[in-house]
């Protein structure tokens, strides 16, 4: 099965991002195609323009966390995978790499199977705060 990891990643000299490469680049070894993407740290006014399509909270931070999804997105993903997994530079796994691999190539073939596009592996919620690490499938 042909799974791409993409890592978001901003500073990869701050210990949160060390401690999140350190968690995810072993999953190579367990099968998945581990990629980087270093984003540089979005600033300007374009996200004052874009209207949400829910209410919250919508700051500079979340404008370029939604510009560093899509990128990753647009750039990475092709008709040869079966999944790509997005994670952004904070996440750090709770079970061993080869469970984490495990459990993307069963939820790849869950997708495939009954047609879902989507499955989040995080906690809805993190520090207080709504969030979705996600796999796509098709």
């Amino acid at each position: 099965m042909n799974i791409k990891l993409v890592h978001l990643l901003t500073e990869t000299d701050s210990e949160r991002e060390k401690k999140s490469i350190e968690s995810l680049s072993p999953l190579k070894d367990h099968g998945l195609n581990y990629v980087q993407h270093i984003n540089q740290r979005y600033s300007g006014e374009a996200h004052l323009s874009h209207k949400p399509v829910y209410v919250g909270n919508h700051t500079a931070g979340h404008y370029g966390a939604f510009q560093s999804f899509r990128k990753a997105i647009e750039q990475e993903f092709d008709d040869s995978l079966d999944a790509i997994l997005i994670c952004e530079c904070d996440c750090v796994l709770s079970v061993s790499n080869e469970r984490f691999a495990e459990l993307a190539r069963e939820a790849a073939k869950v997708c495939r199977e009954h047609l879902i596009n989507y499955v989040s592996f995080g906690s809805p919620v993190a520090n207080g705060i709504l969030c979705t690490p996600m796999i796509a499938g098709h």
